[in-house]
């Protein structure tokens, strides 16, 4: 049973033989590896760029020896792959074939119109524009806004994002990346009671149908976006501190996705302005929690077990 882990990009280890820039993450994805592998799958690393052979086989890829990642010579095919590129564009039609999460779902997270399609009553307003001259038409229906947030429809990350004055965005129309989306403005600064008292996104954090962890991510000093990726905080935050109306919300967005895509991995981003939430996305390809949250080692075990539960079905 062949579990590999795939990247866009030709991957790189370092001296003790872990491919991961974020090292802090290590003993969270040896978590996850130990509970593969004692449930009998092999695990491999392996990318489009540098292992890719056709269909579902990879040529020597990185197989986990039990401590670290080795270079194995020959070519080995998938019997599942965990997506870890992080990239714009989906991997290859034949690898998607094997992968969790399902095609269908990972359509649905890379296509923010496509998720306000299926979740826009939880969304802030918003609405899909495929030239400079619809997002110009667009723009009227926020000239009242102090805020509006201009993002591609297709990114990850919140690249591209940009969050301003509908004025001063009317400036710099983008000519490029289309579809854009424009969004009404949440404005989280008030924070959630009792969790954090500024700008702030609230991550669920969902894996084999059921949520594992919630945290809180806060930006920079001076940014409104509170990726990681772009210099946010990261910290968890105890299930039963939520206020009972965003746990309620986000249940039902949850109840919502597991009634279509049952036992994906996926985190949901919310905004709270005035106590009152907001879908910001759905994300299918998340990074694994950092292992000092108490609820890492059991993401890896979940993500682990239903790994498992799959393969064993293909």
């Amino acid at each position: 049973m062949n579990i590999f882990l795939y990247y866009a990009r030709p991957i790189k280890l370092s001296v003790d033989g872990m491919p991961f820039k974020e090292s802090f993450k290590i003993p969270t994805y040896t978590h996850l590896f130990n509970s593969l592998t004692s449930q009998g799958a092999s695990v491999y690393l392996a990318s489009f760029e540098g292992n890719y052979a056709s269909d579902c086989f990879f040529k020597d890829p990185f197989f986990f020896d039990g401590t670290r990642f080795v270079k194995k010579t020959g070519t080995f095919q998938a019997d599942l792959i965990l997506d870890r590129s992080f990239a714009e564009h989906l991997p290859p039609a034949p690898l998607l074939q094997k992968m969790y999460n399902s095609f269908s779902f990972k359509a649905l997270c890379a296509n923010k119109e496509e998720t306000y399609r299926v979740l826009s009553r939880f969304m802030p307003k918003s609405i899909t524009t495929h030239s400079p001259e619809e997002l110009l038409q667009a723009f009227k229906e926020f000239e009242n806004e102090k805020m509006v947030v201009l993002k591609p429809a297709f990114g990850i990350k919140g690249n591209g994002v940009l969050i301003d004055n509908p004025k001063n965005l009317l400036k710099i129309l983008p000519h490029e990346r289309y579809p854009y989306i424009i969004q009404k403005f949440v404005d989280t600064s008030f924070g959630i009671d009792n969790i954090t008292s500024g700008i702030h996104d609230l991550r669920f954090v969902v894996v084999n149908g059921k949520v594992i962890l919630t945290a809180i991510r806060k930006p920079v000093d001076g940014s409104l976006l509170a990726n990681v990726s772009q210099g946010g905080s990261i910290e968890e935050v105890p299930l039963e501190k939520i206020p009972k109306n965003i746990l309620d919300t986000a249940l039902q967005v949850f109840e919502s996705i597991e009634k279509k895509f049952p036992g994906s991995c996926y985190s949901m981003d919310f905004g709270v302005e005035n106590g009152v939430p907001y879908l910001f996305e759905v994300n299918d390809r998340i990074g694994l929690p950092r292992p000092e949250m108490p609820g890492a080692f059991h993401f890896s075990e979940e993500l682990a077990n239903k790994l498992i539960v799959i393969t064993h079905k293909n």
